[in-house]
């Protein structure tokens, strides 16, 4: 993916005389780099007074196609997209999803500018190639293959003068360009955290796209591929487009000294993506490789390219040949599909961590006592078949909790995450159990396995378990009861193998007591029971800060800023209601207004938290001498405690379950602040 294209800034009157006397006399770089773009969609055709209605939108069976087309992308989106409609809701944008083409696929949220994204065909069926729509952010981003910012005058059409849009490409397996994410508004709410929500988002869809293409084209690929990685002495590594290491083992962990997931492989071989392609293509079993990084010695990489049916390469296994190092076997590559030989990796690369599953939390960051016995009871039930059912609030890292159980469980086939809120209850069913040939109209020829199928041999994560309806909750119990299912339309069983984890923010009891929630799926979704206490209840908010900053700036290559005594101050004043996930962002945010100064000051921090802060704590926050941020922490824990004893009635039980502790911590913290249930 390219770097990001930035149009904004561009006066009304250079689009006007672009229109009035063309390009030729105009400048083609700095500020004005727009002009090489607008003369771009002027070659095709496009008028500055926009398209006919039938032009841009299409009708339904044309619009069925296109979804048909793009299905592995749909899905893909569908998995992540959910959680984070909310986020541009709030700050009235709607969220696109189109295909290559341009043609939008999926349309959310919207806010207070929906009603004008239905106006401008910003919607479902939408067109938005630059063929049609000129210079656009979702058009320009398929054209160029890389993120785009188009604001104002710097749309080619007239009436899109009042947008600002952020897109970026998503990118498949054989990276190629399979769709594009945009958000979209009015100028007024032009946002860097949009931009920045944008490109995280279509990185998360790219991500699952590419395991949708491997789940497809090669069912059960990455499981085998991690086993026969893990019975091989070398250092060994699956790498895919656009070089990027998808797993290696734990001969490879002691040669970079870190997991190397994530890792790019340029970074660690010093060997470029395009250069495995090339090497595979013309028949190359190795590559003798430059001394970089962890290799800074000689090495040859030995590579076996993962094809799918169509002989497109999907990944490629490296194998590290160490043997250079200690002068053996120098010029003499091992047969194509063979290892290499063992060798001992080097005296300086960092021993394997224990392989006991309690590296599997590490990404749960923070110290704080509810926390770290979470922890605890998670690791300990990791390996067991018990259900589990996670209560917490979102944003508090629920999702990471399951991954990290996952992992921790040894079990092989992947993690399959469905937040059952996000799903219409119409299409849940057939999402989770998959369905039949012939079993509605729209059915793809030869039916669907479902999401369950997937997860077979691993673990089910169902968040928001308690928007299911009570058919698919009936449907659910009698696969726990005895594995058994039947997609939909279908009469033939199938047989399950899950391990389930459940999370919801709602409270099951008095659903279940209200009729809302069947008892017998809550008790067998209720096999162990933990929970994750929200930001505000947490002891542990400053280490969090840094442990996220010290994330971000190791994602960036940066060293981690330092956050000031006033920063500090704020961050444990506020309440967080969106936990861990708006602190995430808000640092996030912080840090690139930061530009790398190293200091994070007041300045860097959202308008919407210091004024949040200011309401709830009054004006003179940023003058408390010394930090007194123990003594706001306490303050925003008391009101956290006042508040769930009032929501929960006095009712111990259900305050504990809402602020995500135990009923002996939820006690503790009642005598700390001498206050009585």
């Amino acid at each position: 993916m390219g770097l990001l294209l930035e149009l904004r800034g561009v006066a009304r009157g250079l689009w006007e005389a672009f229109q009035t006397a063309g390009g030729a006399a105009l400048p083609h770089s700095g500020e004005h780099r727009v002009v090489a773009r607008w003369e771009r969609v002027r070659r095709l055709g496009v008028s500055a007074a926009g398209s006919s209605e039938a032009s841009e939108l299409l009708g339904s069976g044309e619009l069925d196609e296109h979804r048909e087309a793009a299905d592995e992308l749909v899905h893909a989106a569908a998995q992540v997209l959910p959680a984070r409609i909310a986020e541009f809701e709030r700050r009235d944008f709607t969220l696109l999803l189109t295909d290559a083409e341009g043609v939008v696929l999926g349309a959310h949220a919207g806010g207070g500018f929906a009603p004008t994204a239905r106006r401008l065909h910003l919607m479902e069926g939408g067109r938005w190639a630059e063929a049609v729509r000129g210079t656009n952010a979702i058009g320009t981003a398929v054209a160029e293959g890389r993120p785009v910012v188009v604001e104002g005058p710097a749309h080619y059409v007239r009436e899109n003068h009042g947008l600002v849009c952020y897109a970026s490409p998503i990118y498949d397996a054989y990276g190629e360009v399979r769709g594009v994410l945009d958000a979209t508004s009015f100028t007024t709410a032009a946002r860097l955290e949009v931009r920045q929500a944008v490109l995280d988002a279509a990185d998360a869809v790219q991500n699952a796209l590419r395991r949708e293409i491997f789940a497809r084209r090669g069912p059960g690929l990455l499981e085998a591929m991690r086993l026969t990685l893990a019975r091989c002495p070398t250092p060994a590594f699956l790498v895919g487009w656009p070089g990027t290491i998808h797993t290696g083992n734990e001969a490879a962990r002691g040669l970079l000294g870190h997991a190397p997931e994530g890792t790019g492989c340029e970074r660690a071989f010093g060997v470029h993506w395009d250069a495995f392609l090339a090497a595979i293509a013309a028949g190359h079993a190795a590559i003798d490789a430059p001394r970089v990084g962890p290799l800074a010695a000689p090495h040859r990489l030995t590579l076996e390219p993962l094809t799918d049916r169509a002989g497109r390469v999907l990944a490629a296994l490296v194998f590290v040949d160490l043997a250079l190092r200690h002068g053996a076997g120098a010029g003499q590559p091992p047969p194509r599909g063979a290892a290499p030989a063992a060798t001992p990796p080097p005296a300086a690369a960092t021993a394997p961590e224990p392989a006991d599953g309690a590296r599997s939390f590490s990404r749960l960051l923070g110290s704080d006592a509810g926390l770290v016995q979470t922890k605890r009871l998670a690791l300990r039930i990791a390996k067991s078949r018990l259900p589990v059912l996670v209560l917490a609030e979102t944003g508090t890292g629920k999702g990471l909790l399951a991954r990290a159980i996952h992992d921790a469980s040894g079990r092989e086939g992947e993690l399959v995450d469905v937040n059952c809120g996000a799903i219409p209850a119409s299409l849940l069913e057939s999402e989770l159990f998959g369905y039949a040939e012939g079993a509605f109209t729209g059915a793809k020829r030869g039916g669907r396995e479902g999401l369950i199928h997937r997860a077979t041999g691993g673990t089910l994560f169902l968040d928001e378990v308690a928007e299911m309806s009570p058919a698919l909750q009936s449907a659910l119990l009698r696969v726990l009861e005895d594995g058994r299912y039947t997609r939909v339309g279908d009469s033939r069983p199938c047989q399950a193998d899950v391990r389930l984890v459940c999370a919801t923010s709602r409270d099951l009891v008095a659903m279940v007591a209200e009729g809302a929630f069947r008892s017998d799926l809550y008790y067998r979704i209720r096999g162990a029971t933990v929970t994750l206490p929200p930001l505000r209840a947490r002891s542990d908010i400053l280490e969090l800060a840094d442990g996220i900053l010290a994330q971000l700036a190791e994602e960036a290559g940066e060293a981690a800023p330092h956050l000031d005594e006033a920063v500090r101050r704020v961050l444990v004043a506020h309440a967080w209601p969106g936990n861990v996930r708006e602190l995430r962002m808000t640092l996030h945010y912080a840090n690139v207004l930061a530009g790398g100064n190293g200091v994070i000051t007041r300045d860097d921090l959202p308008a919407e938290l210091l004024d949040a802060v200011a309401e709830a704590h009054g004006v003179g926050l940023e003058a408390s001498p010394g930090g007194d941020e123990h003594g706001l922490l306490a303050t925003s824990e008391r009101h956290a405690l006042e508040e769930a004893l009032r929501t929960a009635g006095g009712n111990m039980t259900r305050a504990a379950s809402l602020l995500g502790v135990a009923r002996s911590t939820l006690y503790r913290m009642l005598r700390k602040h001498d206050l009585h249930g």
